[in-house]
């Protein structure tokens, strides 16, 4: 961090609560905390509507982010947003251009002459007031790993099945482009003993990396440098690891049900039960059981969050509570999905009485969040593509609290509206290397067309399946 401050003082105090250090933003200083036993100044990124750059919003966002590449800048996102301090209404900074570049790629003076560059753009297209900032940040797809830990297996051999798709040493390895030729991960390695440094590799033999028929280098030393250089992609599981793992499930299930069949031989000895033990026999049928509790396309948004947070953070006014009902089982009906428009000029009012499009989704690691959908559209860039995404912006109430809206192996849960519209799929999340600050959505509205481009009779399972 000292790297930063040394050029720029407000590195930490610009986006504090988020964990992501600023190397350089332009426009007036945003207030900080004064005296020296003062808490600094959490920071809440809030949705932008009705800006009157919205119509040519993305033009200009390409041209940022051609002009980004033109100057060699490692960026990962461009998010358009707007800032307050957390827990309260009023905004510090109406609209801020943020790019999010990787961990020490950027100096000082390279983010000043691409800032210069990038209000040039935006003084052009008639918005001179419009800040950017550049911030230390990570964009990654949400998907995890499982976890590994024997002891917690009640079953006999279970673990042995789970471990081939965990990252427990002993990894099964394979290259994406030769899945055939494969081999093992031996050890973990940390590149720095600085805290800061947080990369972590995985140590195997050259020719497993690079087997013959990859191999462009011989014995030679191959580094990836950047990420504009090609990735050599390496897969946990090859094509044989997958299959025998595959084919010890599928032995483990068939002595299962041989187990299950010997047991029930058993049980017609049982005698029936006399009249007032405390017993019973009950008879399942797995097919009418699953489809009379089936829900179909209704989403849970309890677990972690009560039917009064439900209603606190969802429909936080007395005036804006149109369409509240109470949940059954805290099960939301899922039901048509947002157009684009609304994206724009939304209708639900936040706790700060503030128009914003609010959204909720439960996701495997967070379980049920809430949170705020962006007006403008983002571009990120996981190499090689960049993608148009919308972010949704982390939930801070009056208290100052703010929950993460997702993390690690949340991807793929569904975003939806307090009505139970549907309003996009989550798909990656960017922050700090090791949690997530901002979540990233495609929106229902492009998604549906991309699906009936292949289906085009595709339409959402009635709710009741």
């Amino acid at each position: 961090m000292s790297h930063l401050l040394a050029k720029y003082p407000a590195a930490i105090t610009d986006f504090y609560g988020s964990g992501t250090p600023c190397v350089y933003k332009s426009g007036p200083p945003w207030p900080v905390a004064q005296g020296p036993q003062s808490q600094k100044i959490r920071r809440a990124a809030r949705p932008i509507y009705r800006h009157g750059i919205a119509p040519i919003w993305p033009q200009t966002a390409w041209a940022i982010v051609a002009t980004l590449d033109s100057l060699h800048v490692d960026w990962n996102a461009v998010d358009p947003l707007a800032y307050a301090n957390a827990g309260q209404p009023a905004l510090i900074c109406e609209f801020v251009v943020i790019i999010s570049v990787k961990p020490h790629s950027l100096e000082y003076e390279t983010a000043l002459v691409a800032a210069e560059a990038l209000s040039g753009i935006l003084e052009e297209a008639g918005f001179p007031d419009i800040q950017v900032a550049f911030i230390e940040s990570v964009y990654r797809r949400q998907g995890k790993l499982m976890g590994f830990d024997p002891a917690a297996y009640e079953l006999q051999g279970f673990s042995g099945l789970r471990k081939p798709f965990t990252p427990t040493l002993g990894l099964a390895i394979a290259p994406h482009k030769s899945p055939h030729h494969e081999g093992t991960g031996g050890l973990y390695l940390r590149l720095n003993t600085d805290e800061s440094d947080t990369r972590t590799v995985l140590l195997t033999c050259a020719h497993v990396a690079h087997p013959p028929p990859l191999s462009q280098f011989g014995n030679r030393e191959y580094t990836r440098r950047s990420d504009t250089q090609p990735r050599e992609n390496i897969i946990l599981l090859g094509s044989g690891a997958f299959d025998d793992s595959v084919l010890a499930i599928m032995k483990f299930i068939g002595g299962k049900v041989k187990s299950i069949e010997t047991w029930d031989e058993h049980l017609k000895n049982i005698p029936e039960p006399v009249e007032g033990e405390p017993a019973a026999f009950i008879q399942i049928d797995d097919y009418k059981l699953e489809m009379k509790h089936f829900k179909g396309n209704r989403l849970f948004v309890g677990g972690n969050k009560s039917a009064d947070d439900w209603e606190n953070y969802m429909f936080p006014q007395p005036h804006d509570r149109r369409d509240f009902h109470v949940l059954e089982g805290l099960l939301l009906p899922l039901q048509d999905y947002v157009r684009e428009a609304e994206f724009r000029d939304p209708q639900n009012y936040d706790v700060h009485n503030v128009k914003t499009l609010l959204a909720v989704k439960n996701g495997r690691t967070t379980g049920t969040t809430y949170g705020r959908v962006n007006g403008l559209e983002s571009i990120t860039r996981h190499y090689p593509e960049a993608a148009v995404e919308i972010l949704v912006c982390r939930y801070d109430i009056q208290t100052g609290e703010i929950d993460r809206f997702s993390e690690v192996g949340d991807s793929g849960s569904i975003v939806a509206g307090r009505d139970g519209r549907i309003i996009g799929l989550l798909s990656g999340g960017g922050g700090p290397v090791n949690k997530t600050d901002r979540t990233y959505i495609t929106p229902f509205y492009a998604l549906k067309k991309e699906i009936e481009k292949k289906y085009p009779k595709a339409c959402l399972l009635p709710v009741d399946g």
